[in-house]
């Protein structure tokens, strides 16, 4: 593609605030070391993504789900060792000159990215900008240049941290604007070498607001490498790695929908079902709504209903729900839906609109799931509405799938256990038989998903912190299930906030012997779990952080022994039946409202 570009001194005038810094050497909360090896890096903000390797430059930047930038490419000498945390990225580098400490940041909420050097400082530095655009504009003055596309409202700037000028422009052979700066030939020896580089994107006032962001690049970096803020559920269990996967794959969840997102959605509405499950999971209403929208304009209902219906039960929030049923009164099913997903989906909706929905569309809802069933029956459901479908009976596979998901998110024991990944990636296996074991309560299956969860966290195919390529338009499907089957699993958590309660059945794995959760949501409401064991001892405590009304929680741990000699609920004596949920395990039911801190106690030998 031939790429046409002239200056344009009409573009607005950036330069880069002399207070910017160096990034500071403050460890990051979220970190691991990696070897100096090619493999794929993924650093993630709200409103920028950069792909690079552990090795070299970085081969994209997408900033508001745009690529502006290609072959980003600092000569600031080898690798020697990296640490990397979701989105900051820290290396050593050597060259003739000395070492560098080169960190490369995406901000957490702006459109920005900055790389910054401590020690010997490089002395070229080269990028493509807007890579796929046939016509540019740019302006180069002071240290930033200021680059757009004719079809394009947004301007890209590229500062450098110098105290020379230093840039040249040209058209790159693929597309694109090339820029290179050279401190040593337009500074004649004079220069202190790049400091560092800023890319902001935007509206002139967006990146002005990006640029003297800059200036805080302290605060930018402990965002960057901590945990995602908010409601989301946490996990305290002190198992090297695990906490610490957990908070990454949420980071990696929301960032891969953000991404899959910026461009046309892929062919897999499968994939979107089982991201939007993981999301809904661990409360990150979001990306949970921002698959909902992409099932729609793929005309999956089916799994949009489904869902929709399952984010209703874990907030409360019922009208959009309620709208979407209403609206979907004799409209067809999806055009290769099955009866049984559809059936499920008609009975998650049902359950989820139990005391908001008219008593004559509950009956219509209850009525359409009874006559389809959640089974592979094969009959023919009909629409909601008494409409009848005309869509055909959907691959096996589908009901496979709907059978599936009743036994893992409806604990269902007469669906089969055996779910199949209803996705093109044969990797999806792997998670599903790990969830299905922790709902099992399998001894095995803690095990399975715990070494899948430390694979992709030390680095699998789709990089350092990844557990599958991060492609637009496809979302991290494998990183959905795998949160949920912690979340509905391991912890056997299922809200249902329409009446206020939470089933809460956590699986305690005997290579445990504590572990907290926080921030475990049913509706506006939110409490904490604890567990300790000490010798054949198991407690548990439930505390509540917020919320109007008190959640009802209907309690049941699994614990391993082969007897329960007693139960102490609140440090007294209680009678409760113990049931034995094979594979050596011990459900002991119970129900509270946890107004105030519960503590239970299960003495086993």
């Amino acid at each position: 593609m031939k790429t046409v570009t002239h200056q344009d001194p009409g573009l607005p005038s950036f330069d880069l605030d002399d207070k910017a810094t160096v990034i500071p050497s403050t460890d990051p909360e979220l970190a691991i070391p990696v070897a100096a090896s090619p493999r794929p890096i993924w650093l993630h903000g709200s409103r920028a993504t950069l792909l690079g390797n552990v090795r070299g430059g970085a081969r994209e930047v997408r900033m508001d789900g745009q690529r502006v930038v290609s072959e980003l490419t600092v000569e600031a000498g080898p690798v020697a060792n990296a640490v990397v945390s979701p989105g900051l990225l820290r290396r050593e580098r050597i060259s003739t000159t000395g070492s560098a400490e080169e960190s490369v940041l995406v901000s957490p909420s702006l459109p920005m990215a900055a790389l910054t050097y401590r020690g010997a400082r490089p002395s070229r530095a080269a990028l493509v900008a807007f890579p796929d655009a046939a016509r540019i504009r740019y302006r180069t003055e002071g240290s930033a240049v200021t680059v757009t596309a004719d079809d394009k409202d947004e301007v890209l700037v590229v500062a450098a941290m110098s105290s020379s000028a230093g840039w040249a422009a040209r058209p790159a052979p693929e597309g694109g604007l090339r820029l290179e700066w050279s401190g040593e030939e337009n500074a004649a020896g004079t220069d202190d070498g790049l400091r560092g580089l800023v890319l902001a994107f935007g509206s002139a006032t967006v990146v002005r607001t990006a640029l003297a962001g800059a200036r805080h690049l302290a605060g930018h970096t402990v965002r960057a490498g901590s945990p995602l803020t908010g409601e989301l559920l946490t996990l305290h269990s002190g198992a090297a790695g695990l906490d610490q996967a957990v908070h990454w794959m949420e980071h990696r969840l929301a960032a891969g929908v953000r991404l899959a997102t910026s461009e046309r959605p892929g062919p897999e509405p499968k994939a979107w079902l089982w991201t939007g499950l993981g999301a809904c999971a661990v409360g990150d209403t979001e990306s949970a709504k921002a698959c909902i929208e992409t099932l729609d304009r793929l005309r999956r209902s089916d799994e949009a209903m489904l869902l929709a219906s399952r984010l209703a039960l874990a907030t409360g929030h019922q009208n959009e729900l309620l709208d979407r049923v209403q609206k979907a009164q004799g409209l067809p099913a999806s055009a290769d839906s099955t009866s049984a997903l559809r059936g499920l989906a008609i009975r998650t909706a049902s359950n989820a609109l139990r005391y908001a929905a008219p008593d004559q569309l509950l009956a219509e809802l209850r009525r359409s799931a009874d006559s389809g069933g959640s089974g592979a029956s094969g009959r023919r459901l009909p629409t909601i509405g008494g409409a009848g479908s005309s869509a055909a009976p959907g691959p096996a596979e589908d009901d496979d799938l709907a059978e599936a998901l009743t036994y893992l998110l409806e604990r269902d024991s007469t669906a089969r256990r055996r779910p199949w990944p209803s996705l093109s990636d044969e990797r999806a296996r792997a998670p599903l038989e790990a969830w299905t074991g922790l709902v099992a309560a399998d001894r095995e299956g803690w095990a399975r998903w715990r070494t899948l969860v430390a694979a992709g966290l030390e680095g699998s195919d789709g990089g350092v912190g990844a557990w599958e390529p991060l492609e637009p338009g496809r979302p991290p499907a494998i990183t959905g299930i795998l949160l949920s089957a912690l979340v509905h699993g391991w912890l056997g958590i299922h809200p249902d906030a329409p009446v206020g309660r939470l089933l809460l059945a956590p699986r305690v794995p005997a290579r445990l012997t504590s572990f907290g959760v926080r921030g475990i949501r049913v509706g506006d409401a939110s409490l904490d779990l604890e567990y300790v064991r000490e010798g054949s001892n198991h407690c548990f405590e439930l505390t509540p952080r917020s919320g109007r009304v008190p959640p009802m929680v209907v309690f049941e741990p699994v614990v391993y022994a082969s007897e329960v000699t007693r139960i102490l609920i609140d440090d007294k004596p209680a009678e409760v039946d113990v049931v034995a949920t094979g594979e050596g395990g011990m459900s002991v039911p119970l129900q509270t409202p946890v107004d105030a801190r519960r503590r239970v106690e299960i003495g086993t030998r």
